[in-house]
């Protein structure tokens, strides 16, 4: 893609590279295209959108069959990105994930994901990263993900060590999680500091969180407990209003939500201090919470 460009109403399939990509370019539009396979070429399992170093770039209303191959998207460093009602069906072996690595300024709202989750974290992996930048302003609101994908979140935020500048002003709003593998929601970081924003989880419903059967999950940077909302890193963060439920015949949601990871064999080493949490929210088994007006569209919506 080039600067200004607008792709619309294409089908992508069968190709052995990535469908879209957008490197340094700004003001770009990917909207109510299709991204499959049907088995008649070679496709690879590069990203349907890749690229990186995007400002203001929109992908909206776009379809990602379960037969694609690869994340639906994977941008790099980049601010202003929009990613808005996209309908994403991967499977439990093929999920179709959303990575927005070093993003700032950015919003992901109102899509539908079915095995696949999205991830809002640091571009550090990267060795040929010139700077680190650390995920910071980005909004992650009225999403439906529904059933276990890997890891199976629905949100998840991770700064990285190394970052130029703190992360932290992110939030994660009016989402609905249902049978996540581990945890619906998950907030963590790479080392305490690197948050100097406070960050808000709020308003969401997670239902049936760890449904891969796990009481514990090692998510790289310690270990967290069966919950369905795990808060590593966030001092002074709102994690309030949310509904946490586990209604199977055998649970394994230990608690709502947590805070802090412990390294093995260790004490906490990275902790949530001074979080807001009024909205640890339902306890099961008996009967289910009512749910909250803002989550009634999205409620409909993961059936």
């Amino acid at each position: 893609m080039g600067d200004g460009w607008t792709v619309s109403r294409v089908r992508f399939a069968n190709l052995n590279y990535f469908k879209v990509w957008a490197k340094s370019v700004s003001d770009v539009v990917v909207e109510d295209s299709r991204f499959e396979e049907t088995g008649n070429g070679v496709a690879s399992g590069n990203d349907n959108i890749g690229g990186g170093a995007v400002t203001r770039g929109v992908v909206r209303g776009n379809f990602f069959a379960a037969t694609a191959r690869g994340n639906a998207i994977d941008l790099v460093a980049r601010r202003r990105i929009v990613f808005e009602r996209n309908q994403i069906v991967g499977t439990a072996k093929a999920p179709h994930n959303v990575y927005l690595e070093g993003a700032t300024d950015s919003s992901v709202s109102g899509n539908t994901l079915r095995n696949s989750s999205i991830n809002i974290q640091s571009n550090s992996g990267y060795s040929s990263a010139r700077r680190v930048v650390n995920p910071s302003r980005v909004t992650v609101e009225q999403q439906c993900r529904r059933r276990s994908g890997s890891p199976g979140h629905l949100a998840a935020v991770r700064p990285g060590s190394g970052g130029t500048a703190a992360a932290g002003g992110n939030r994660i709003v009016r989402n609905q999680v249902v049978r996540s593998r581990v945890a619906g929601i998950i907030v963590m970081a790479a080392a305490d500091g690197l948050v100097s924003t406070a960050d808000e989880v709020v308003a969401n419903r997670v239902e049936d969180p760890f449904a891969g059967g796990a009481d514990e999950w090692n998510c790289g940077y310690g270990v967290a407990g069966a919950a369905g909302i795990v808060i590593g890193v966030a001092r002074g963060s709102d994690v309030s209003g949310n509904i946490v439920s586990d209604l199977r015949s055998q649970p394994s949601t230990q608690s709502a939500s947590s805070s802090g990871f412990v390294a093995a064999g260790a004490s906490p080493w990275t902790t949530a201090r001074a979080v807001r949490t009024s909205s640890s929210a339902s306890r099961w088994p008996s009967s289910p919470p009512a749910p909250e007006p803002a989550s009634n569209a999205n409620r409909d919506r993961c059936r």
